[in-house]
């Protein structure tokens, strides 16, 4: 996605500088900004953009050109909001489709929707931007041809209209689209090929997804991309094989790994924020708070090893597809009840955690869904009881913790279940017996397996939860429980 500090469309036009130049300072700014070099895009970013070019950013357009002299593709991993789509698919394309308005740019992202805001926009500065206009007077939209979400034309002022035509392809100058979109499959284009955060939770969680979106991107995209100037892929990552981790992967591939705090020479991690004017320490450390560990580092320390956990690794969860669970096989319930929050705000309130399991014809369990939530003890009981009572034939027992206020909510369950209930306790056994010597060697071979189900709020909390546990109380732990 776009981040910019601005409104869709709102460009910094510099009209009382310009009006202060002569014409002699005037053509060599164009001069300067036509050298298609990194001094070059500073200065159409200073005309285009509103606010200044961080210094990561400037960095990475060094690689960028750097990149291009060795006709190498790249690669460019970052954390998120760190204007990575900003820079490259929306700036850097703009300015080299203005200096080499013949070729063709074509942008796959996760779907339809983000890709047409990003190319909407691209086209919105070509068409309206006062800065664009002054830099590059003759580059203008050529609507007859094609202005809108299927691809945007422009055309040479300063060529006759028969005789530029005779430089274009019939693909559009930029398009941009879904990875499995039509309007982008088998377009060859000649400037760049860009695949842009094609990958998501939503379609790295399975994975069949992520093998659908994988193959569609090596088979059907990068494929067509056989002409470019240059191919850049630009991605906050998300699980290993994912289509950035197979970029960072190619041959003649020149990789940029940019994590929120600054790498020193040997790629290791300092504490020096990488944008301290939008990211300094304080704001990190909010940010840092309001996520799971293993969130953070993936979004932002761009570290898939921290990602998928210290104590308990993502690797171990066995996915079953959510498509094959039956509504006949045995179900059974585990309820957490009473945990404590970990921030002052809640930490008085309940915490309850209700496990739907499903135990398949060949002897292993699936944790199919669940709840969990801060719920008043009313809430909490009426969700236990309308599950059991939702499962119905197929349900065998309810599971609940009966350490501190587990009890008294077993007693309530087994006074008003229809259902058997079962007490469970812990007892002198900490966390980190239950959960690393108990309950992860079931799941590592095999004997307990996760749904694959996208999109479902238990499941993906619990996988939070999951590669987030490191015995310190660091994050919750409540759908373990």
């Amino acid at each position: 996605m776009v981040s910019l500090e601005h409104e869709r469309g709102a460009h910094l036009s510099d009209a009382s500088v310009v009006a202060k130049l002569t014409a002699a300072q005037q053509e060599r700014i164009r001069e300067i900004v036509r050298a298609d070099n990194p001094i070059g895009f500073a200065w159409c970013w200073y005309f285009v953009f509103p606010e200044p070019m961080p210094e990561h950013v400037a960095g990475w357009v060094v690689e960028y050109y750097k990149a291009l002299a060795a006709g190498e593709s790249l690669a460019i991993e970052a954390f998120r909001g760190s204007l990575k789509t900003t820079t490259f698919t929306i700036g850097l394309t703009i300015y080299r489709t203005a200096l080499h308005p013949e070729l063709e740019t074509v942008v796959a992202q996760e779907g339809d929707t983000v890709a047409h805001e990003n190319t909407e926009y691209m086209a919105s500065i070509i068409k309206d931007s006062p800065g664009f206009r002054f830099l590059f007077p003759n580059i203008v939209p050529d609507p007859s041809k094609g202005w809108g979400a299927r691809g945007y034309e422009i055309m040479r002022t300063d060529l006759s209209y028969g005789e530029w035509r005779k430089f274009r392809t019939k693909a559009p100058t930029i398009v941009g689209a879904g990875y499995a979109s039509a309007e982008i499959l088998g377009k060859h284009p000649r400037l760049h090929g860009i695949t842009d955060d094609v990958c998501s939770h939503r379609n790295t969680r399975s994975p069949r997804e992520l093998h659908t979106v994988v193959t569609t991107v090596e088979k059907e995209i990068r494929p067509a991309f056989d002409n470019v100037q240059m191919s850049l892929d630009i991605f906050t990552p998300w699980t290993r094989g994912d289509v950035g981790d197979k970029a960072k992967q190619r041959p003649n591939t020149r990789v940029v790994r940019t994590p929120i705090y600054k790498l020193d020479a040997l790629g290791n991690l300092t504490n020096v924020p990488t944008w301290p004017e939008k990211w300094p320490e304080e704001r990190i450390q909010q940010l840092r708070a309001s996520l799971a560990p293993s969130d953070f580092a993936q979004a932002y320390l761009c570290d898939l090893d921290a990602a998928q956990g210290s104590h308990l690794r993502r690797e171990w969860l066995w996915q079953f597809p959510h498509e094959e669970i039956k509504k006949e096989w045995p179900a059974y319930l585990g309820v957490d009840y009473a945990s404590v929050g970990k921030s002052v705000e809640i930490r008085d309130r309940d915490y309850f955690a209700l496990a739907v399991w499903r135990l398949h014809p060949r002897g292993f369990a699936i944790l199919e869904t669940g709840v969990f939530g801060h719920m008043r003890p009313a809430e909490s009981e009426d969700a236990a009881l309308s599950w059991g009572d939702r499962l119905g034939g197929a349900m065998r027992g309810m599971g609940i913790e009966t350490q501190g206020k587990g009890e008294s909510f077993y007693n309530i369950m087994l006074a008003n279940a229809t259902f058997r209930v079962k007490p469970l306790t812990p007892g002198n056994r900490s966390k980190g017996i239950r959960f690393e010597r108990e309950m992860a060697p079931v799941f590592r071979a095999g004997k307990a397996r996760i749904s694959d189900e996208v999109n479902n709020a238990f499941l993906e909390e619990f996988e939070k939860e999951w590669a987030s546990f490191d015995g310190l109380d660091t994050y919750y732990d409540d759908c373990l429980d």
